[in-house]
């Protein structure tokens, strides 16, 4: 049961990142070009030993896999070069996100560049999202 759940969300979510990838290509040639906030890589869900050890350029994602993507969703989120999602909020209750490990501790990694700078940060799932870390 659980697994068709799964599978059912995992197909909204990716209509909705579908249904994203304008405002997604909009938001980010805006952002690049003021030196803004972009999001390289970001991904949501139930890292394994391995996935800690590896840098997120080099995640794979599989069918099966308790990640998700969620570069697109969190770029569509930024508003004045700044993301700033309240802790109120879980993170698979997002657009584009849904809930990829069902009664596991979750976890949001991202990899972003602002003013030229790149950092990486890592959100437990009911912490506030704010980026970039200097606002």
């Amino acid at each position: 049961m659980n697994e068709q759940k799964l599978q059912q969300k995992r197909r909204e979510a990716a209509a909705a990142i579908s249904l994203m990838q304008a405002q997604y290509e909009r938001i980010y040639t805006e952002e690049e070009q003021k030196d803004g906030l972009l999001i390289l890589y970001a991904f949501y869900g139930k890292f394994n030993d391995d996935d800690d050890n590896t840098s997120l350029d080099k995640i794979t994602i599989h069918e099966d896999s308790s990640l998700i993507d969620v570069k697109i969703p969190l770029q569509c989120l930024v508003k004045d070069s700044a993301i700033v999602v309240h802790s109120s909020s879980l993170k698979y209750d997002l657009p584009g996100f849904f809930d990829p490990a069902i009664g596991e501790d979750k976890v949001l990694k991202i990899q972003y560049k602002y003013r030229n700078q790149i950092d990486s940060i890592e959100f437990d799932e009911k912490d506030e999202i704010k980026l970039p870390l200097q606002i």
